[in-house]
């Protein structure tokens, strides 16, 4: 715009130094005539002596006049280009212009602008329907008017950091009551300020959304997660009962089937001792009663160790798996009759990371 108005300028003056010309070169036609023209008498006009030296200024204000309107005329074409690039300019701004206006007018967010105290400068459609105040009327109106007083503090301070902090985008939750109605709904304000090239604040820039669902959410969430704490710590306690019930009846099943056991072993193993007189298949059917009183009472004192897991603290730990494996085998073997043989080959197993107890009652029971 500067270089079009230079380019105007130079153009009126190349204006008027043509208009110069030409009543310089009218003044010296009035004065000493056309050579060569007759008077009324029909003589020929005298030709002054110092004719030739007027005609050679003619001539060159004739010739500067020409070269004048040629730049005049290259002037005007420039102008009229640079003329015609500021008006493309202009509509390019015209048309960004427009476009940040339906931006923001369109964007179902409150979108308000504000000066560096939260005075409000600027509001779109959707922030004038959440305030329930037409657009024109915010103007000039304070920001905080509509937050509720509880939550004013927390405004200001908001305020005071977007003037003291760099630039970067502040958030705060707070209610909002508009006007005309008396229903609050929460709001999350996003703050974003804008500087000059001194760091001053010139101007904050709102987003206001209405987070009235994501509330309503987060509440339902969190009454559900209430019910699902309470449902397990319901299930909890029942689960607690069971292995209260579970390990009484281990206890009461241990107790009273480890007397008829050992009533059993021991008067087996009495009439073994006496069998004189007794027939080998007699003391076959004596042997077979011990050995399976002797299973009976493994199978209870396995069935004690499982009531007992649920109080067993479940640490981890490198287990040598074939150490493990024969530990188990030896301690059955000194359970078992020494007449009965078995062959029990243990191949090479690699480490395992486990609860040693846990994995002793695997292998105890897989073996015997």
């Amino acid at each position: 715009m500067t270089r079009a108005v230079q380019q105007e300028r130079e153009g009126i003056a190349l204006k008027r130094r043509i208009h110069t010309s030409d009543e310089r070169m009218g003044a010296a036609v009035g004065t000493t005539g056309h050579a060569g023209q007759k008077d009324i008498t029909g003589a020929p006009s005298p030709t002054p002596p110092n004719a030739p030296r007027k005609n050679g200024r003619l001539s060159r204000e004739a010739t500067l006049r020409r070269e004048a309107e040629l730049q005049l005329r290259d002037k005007i074409h420039e102008l009229a280009a640079a003329n015609e690039r500021l008006k493309s300019v202009l509509d390019e701004l015209e048309f960004q212009h427009q476009r940040y206006v339906d931006l923001f007018e369109t964007v179902p967010e409150g979108y308000v602008v504000t000066d560096a105290y939260g005075a409000i400068q600027e509001a779109n459609l959707a922030a004038a329907s959440m305030l329930c105040v037409p657009a024109v009327h915010l103007r000039r109106s304070a920001l905080i008017s509509f937050v509720l007083p509880d939550d004013r503090q927390a405004f200001r301070d908001l305020l005071v950091r977007a003037n003291q902090q760099p630039p970067g985008v502040l958030k705060l939750e707070a209610r909002i009551r508009p006007r005309k109605r008396q229903r609050v709904f929460p709001a999350q304000l996003s703050l974003f300020a804008v500087q000059r090239y001194d760091g001053a604040v010139s101007g904050l820039r709102w987003l206001i959304q209405d987070i009235s669902e994501r509330k309503r959410m987060e509440e339902r969430t969190r009454q559900i997660n209430a019910e699902l704490e309470w449902k397990v710590a319901e299930r909890t306690a029942e689960l607690r009962r069971s292995i209260q019930e579970l390990e009484s009846f281990g206890h009461s099943v241990s107790h009273d089937l480890r007397a008829p056991l050992r009533a059993i072993n021991g008067f087996a193993s009495l009439i073994l001792e006496s069998s004189e007189g007794l027939s080998s298949q007699t003391r076959r059917y004596l042997q077979l009663i011990a050995e399976a009183g002797r299973m009976m009472g493994s199978l209870v004192d396995s069935l004690l160790s499982f009531s007992h897991l649920s109080r067993t603290e479940l640490r981890f730990e490198t287990v040598d798996m074939k150490r493990l494996v024969n530990s188990v085998v030896y301690e059955l073997r000194q359970s078992e009759p020494r007449e009965r043989e078995i062959d029990l080959i243990v191949y090479t197993l690699p480490q395992a990371s486990g609860n040693q107890a846990l994995l002793r009652l695997v292998f105890s029971n897989l073996v015997s």
